[in-house]
């Protein structure tokens, strides 16, 4: 097994690079399957995470209230109407797949909640995309989904992102023998899924399929990041820059290479924007907010 640590240097070689001669289609097209009645702010964070990575175009595919509240902090998402009823279960997939080539990344799960529709969703697109060679990124309830429905086989391109309590529902393990082994939990993630593994916490853990890489983020942790809307964030953040190495016809990394170094940098960034903000907030006050706006800044210096 092959360790690396996530740093500045790393970063800084794997950075998605901009052109001048560019347009919004130029850097990649999230879709962004999130959100439900309890937890509408969840699609705007990851929806926001996207585009603040650098991404051209997002889309947002959820239900009218949850679309309601977001257009009303972002003009610049595009909104896929879906209908939160049992009876729509079919019309809610079609709408999706109808177009989903069109798409660089999907990205799922985040505040999506566990409702029948929800769980329907989740099941059958990770059918669909088994047989596509479209990123695709599992986070929060789509994660508890599929341990929930004890579903082994994902698409082929896929990343999932649990906290130590969501992973310890896919393994049927204690959260306190996952923290306690973290590298050893995260590669036993990827290799029963087959999939890239990134473990959120304190020295986050990214494995590849095999377990034979692993990316290890050793800075110092930060409270400011423990609270409701970071990991919408990151997996937002993950799918923006993805989507610009997915879309980059000169970039010749596989997808899960890809897959891993948006992880990383991703991860890396996530963790300084909440350091910065901890500057004039402190650990007690950051808001998600407040690490969104320390992002660019972020970015700024590894340029």
């Amino acid at each position: 097994m092959d360790c690396y640590d996530i740093d500045e240097n790393l970063v800084k070689t794997i950075l998605p690079k901009r052109k001048s001669n560019s347009h919004k289609g130029t850097y990649g097209h999230v879709l962004n399957i999130a959100g439900s009645n309890e937890y509408r702010g969840a699609a705007y964070l990851s929806s926001i995470g996207a585009f603040k990575a650098g991404c051209g175009l997002v889309t947002l595919a959820s239900y009218n209230k949850v679309i309601d509240i977001v257009a009303n902090y972002s003009p610049m998402i595009i909104y896929l109407s879906l209908v939160d009823n049992a009876f729509a279960k079919f019309y809610n997939l079609s709408k999706i797949i109808k177009n989903i080539d069109k798409y660089n990344v999907v990205c799922i799960g985040c505040g999506l909640g566990m409702k029948s529709v929800s769980i329907f969703l989740v099941k059958k697109l990770i059918k669909v995309l088994r047989y596509t060679n479209i990123p695709f990124i599992i986070d929060a309830d789509a994660i508890n989904i599929i341990a929930k429905e004890k579903i082994n086989v994902l698409p082929q391109n896929t990343i999932i992102t649990p906290h130590p309590k969501e992973l310890s529902r896919l393994l049927n393990l204690s959260i306190e023998d996952i923290q306690k082994n973290r590298i050893e939990a995260a590669i036993k993630a990827s290799q029963k899924y087959k999939c890239i593994t990134l473990l959120k916490g304190e020295n986050t853990i990214i494995s590849n399929k095999t377990g034979e890489k692993v990316y290890i983020n050793t800075s110092k942790g930060n409270s400011a990041l423990s609270k409701a809307g970071s990991g919408d964030l990151l997996s937002g953040m993950i799918s923006g820059f993805l989507a610009q190495m997915v879309n980059d016809d000169e970039n010749t990394d596989t997808i899960s290479e890809k897959i891993i170094k948006a992880s990383v940098i991703g991860v890396y960034i996530h963790l300084k924007a909440a350091e910065a903000a901890t500057i004039d907030m402190t650990q007690y006050s950051v808001l998600q907010e407040d690490i969104i706006n320390s992002i660019g800044g972020q970015i700024k210096k590894l340029l």
